[in-house]
């Protein structure tokens, strides 16, 4: 799974990189906004299964906790793969972890940082996240329409 998401995210970025240029902003620019879009998108995700992993962690289902810890991994290398599409790699880092910490306050403010709450993130998270691992080359497309259409 792994190996098509990154494939996927290779080749949407090689497609992105061959567009025409925009008057109002630079090409770089726009590619820049897509991937972090993209990259925002996998962190939420990233940060939504880390919480679910401790949930099943915590009530000692360490199989399933593997699993998500799996793609927790995945949502986060395939984020940082897009961060760092656009930045040096040590900038790369700080914004990634940056990112991952702030979305980690949110999510955890939205359930009152009680993990039996667990379920109002997964009404919010569970599908579009499946679907992101899944087939990532929907919301690519979708990120990539919005941003562009806005300029």
């Amino acid at each position: 799974m792994r190996i098509s998401i990154c494939v996927i995210l290779t080749i949407f970025l090689c497609s992105v990189c061959s567009s025409k240029s925009f008057a109002q902003m630079s090409e770089k620019e726009i590619q820049t906004e897509i991937a972090d879009n993209i990259a925002g998108e996998y962190i939420d995700c990233g940060v939504y299964f880390n919480l679910v992993y401790e949930g099943a962690e915590k009530a000692g289902r360490m199989e399933l906790a593997k699993q998500y810890n799996d793609l927790v991994d995945l949502c986060y290398s395939s984020a940082y793969m897009l961060i760092k599409s656009n930045r040096e790699e040590e900038m790369a880092a700080k914004v990634s972890t940056s990112l991952v910490s702030m979305r980690n306050t949110y999510l955890r403010n939205e359930i009152d940082n009680n993990l039996s709450n667990l379920s109002v993130l997964s009404n919010k998270y569970m599908d579009s996240c499946i679907d992101i691992i899944k087939d990532p080359t929907e919301m690519m497309e979708t990120w990539s329409q919005r941003v562009r259409s806005k300029y």
